[in-house]
Order: C-alpha cells, then structure tokens, then sequence
C-alpha cells in the first residue's frame, strides 16, 4: 500500500465512509489505522459534547451592575 492508500482510507474513517476492502497487511499499518480511529472517536465524541452542552445551556441576560441599569432592567 502507498501513502496515498493509507490518506484515502484515514479520511474515509473521519467521513464516516466504509474501509476500504483491502485492509492494511503489516503491523506498522494497523496501528497507524487503530491510532487514527482513536483520534477519529475522540474527536467526534468530544465535539459532540460540547456542540450538546453550548445548544443546552441557557443564555442568561447580562447581569445590571449600576442603579440606572437596575431601573431600565425592572422597566423592561
């Protein structure tokens, strides 16, 4: 397999696409593989996460420091 092999089947793993039908043979290349579908898992799930947590979260207004900002926040 050249580099172009293993570029093509990382980026199929990121995009969600299937493996390629010919998997990679020696041992230095299933672990290139397996460590990039670790990234690709903890990437995902970590972004995931935070896209949940940041739509989840409440936007609270901004909090009136002064007097004359207290009267137009009970004004409103």
């Amino acid at each position: 397999m050249c580099v172009g092999d293993f570029f093509e089947s990382m980026a199929g793993i990121l995009l969600g696409q299937s493996l390629l039908h010919r998997l990679p043979s020696t041992s230095s290349s299933r672990v290139l593989v397996a460590a990039w579908l670790m990234f690709a898992l903890i990437l995902g799930t970590a972004y995931s996460g935070n896209l949940t947590a940041s739509l989840t979260l409440p936007k609270y207004p901004p909090r009136p420091e002064t007097l004359a900002q207290l009267v137009k926040a009970v004004d409103r």
